[in-house]
């Protein structure tokens, strides 16, 4: 009876496992750019910074000292970051870092929200043309 035997290929040219290192480029989303082993305090989870960020801008809070100050005092932030502070420079390095990231899931989000009936999403120009004109106090007042 005939047997099917795993074949034994001598001239392949794997020999090796491959490095899996090697099948991703050096700027993929995977290698993130903090250090292994480095000196200083070790970085905060990236998930809790996207959220911190997230819910700061929901209540129209941009400014990382801000966002550092409503983590002393607001609880809703301290639940995000789970009791820990964030230093603003953390914050800002954090948002400059990840940008392009950051601006990419903030349009996912909207976009969820647009399909779930919740925003409109349009554009809003705004001017800031400065018009003389006599409608100011002294003109308007007698």
């Amino acid at each position: 009876m005939a047997r099917d035997f795993v074949g034994c290929e001598r001239g392949q040219l794997l020999l090796m496992p491959p490095s899996l290192v090697e099948w991703l480029p050096e700027d993929h989303l995977v290698w993130e750019g903090y250090r292994l082993g480095g000196t200083g305090r070790a970085p905060y989870d990236p998930a809790m910074l996207v959220a911190l960020l997230l819910y700061a801008y929901a209540r129209g809070n941009r400014s990382s000292r801000q966002i550092e100050r409503a983590c002393w005092e607001d609880v809703a932030y301290k639940v995000i970051c789970s009791m820990r502070v964030p230093d603003h420079s953390t914050i800002a390095e954090f948002r400059r870092r990840h940008e392009a990231a950051i601006a990419e899931l903030f349009d996912q989000v909207l976009g969820l929200c647009r399909e779930a009936g919740l925003v409109s999403v349009g554009v809003i120009m705004v001017d800031g043309t400065k018009i003389k004109a006599n409608a100011s106090m002294d003109q308007n007042r007698s």
